[in-house]
């Protein structure tokens, strides 16, 4: 069975108005961002590891209620299905899910402009990915975390690096975190992702690829 077509690109179309409304129209490349696109979907526009189904949308400069159907018309039309419980906005669709989120950029510059329709969009690069990743979600990394991690270290050789100097405290739990996927069902990471043709030797290779930069990193953490 073949997967369906991912549709981030017509999810990102929605949400692009209610950024309009609140942000204005057209973009500045001259000025920061104020807004990335960022998670799966935007390491997977860098690198190509697999197929996302959902947009994640940072928005630190605002606040999330300005999102709202009550506050945004423009938003009112993504989805009458929503979940707000404070520190993330949902809007839930039948092609994916719109998720707004409030997290500040963790480097720098955190992203660059990328071609989208007629436009341009301001996507966090993968170190900025990764990066959040490990400071928010260490205790929690799942095996997709995994599969990232491995996908962009390979396409990134100086992840390690960027991850000793920006996380260095949250390196052994996310390590933790690692093993603690690698002990489960040996299927749990075949059954989580659908990985592109290029990538998908990934698969066998995430755990140990992933843990071997955890441990790259966590050696420079140690040596400053």
């Amino acid at each position: 069975m073949s997967a369906p077509d991912p549709q981030w690109r017509r999810l990102l179309d929605l949400a692009l108005p209610a950024l309009d409304h609140v942000f204005g129209p057209g973009t500045d490349e001259t000025r920061p961002a104020p807004w990335t696109l960022g998670r799966g979907t935007a390491l997977a526009l860098w690198i190509d590891h697999r197929i996302s189904y959902d947009v994640d949308l940072f928005v630190p400069g605002v606040p999330l209620k300005r999102f709202t159907p009550q506050q945004n018309p423009a938003a009112a039309r993504i989805s009458g299905t929503y979940q707000w419980p404070g520190h993330y906005l949902k809007y839930e669709r039948p092609e994916g899910e719109i998720d707004f989120l409030s997290v500040v950029l963790q480097t720098e510059p955190g992203y660059a402009w990328m071609d989208h329709g007629a436009g341009r969009i301001p996507v966090e690069t993968p170190e900025e990915i990764l990066v959040k990743k490990i400071r928010f979600r260490s205790a929690r990394f799942t095996a997709r975390d995994v599969f990232d991690l491995a996908a962009a270290a390979r396409a990134r050789p100086a992840l390690a690096e960027v991850m000793a100097r920006e996380v260095p405290d949250a390196l052994e739990r996310t390590l933790e975190s690692l093993e603690h996927q690698a002990r489960r069902n040996s299927d749990t990471l075949a059954h989580s992702i659908i990985p592109t043709a290029h990538a998908a030797d990934l698969i066998a290779e995430a755990f140990p690829v992933g843990r071997r930069v955890l441990r790259d990193a966590i050696d420079l953490a140690e040596r400053g």
